[in-house]
């Protein structure tokens, strides 16, 4: 990584390591406590989705799959009052390079149809 200048940051949330390119997009809600709602932001991701032909749904813990294979993970974050809940989705992401840099156990993968 350092050689070819990729960065390296750590989440606050925790959660697996993710790959950052301009081929992915981020989400993120944050919210107070009284108003968080997985499945309402979830829902949001999913609804998107839909209306561009791709049917996903939420599976597991925190994954939203798509015919049964894994396609965004989500980590979450609480403090206090406070709830955060964020993800990637892999749109056009350079999946040599991300290969490169993230060393997922081959059993990860089977199991997660990744």
């Amino acid at each position: 990584m350092k050689k070819d200048s990729v960065k390296l940051v750590r989440r606050l949330s925790g959660g697996g390591a993710v790959y950052h390119d301009l081929g992915n997009l981020n989400f993120t809600f944050v919210s107070h406590k009284k108003n968080y709602n997985l499945d309402r932001q979830v829902g949001v991701i999913i609804s998107a989705l839909k209306k561009i032909g791709i049917n996903a749904e939420f599976s597991g813990r925190n994954d939203i799959v798509v015919d049964g294979s894994k396609f965004s993970g989500n980590a979450f974050l609480i403090e206090k009052n406070n709830r955060m809940q964020h993800g990637t989705i892999l749109i056009d992401v350079d999946m040599k390079a991300l290969s490169k840099y993230l060393n997922i156990s081959r059993i990860k993968v089977q199991s997660k149809g990744i």
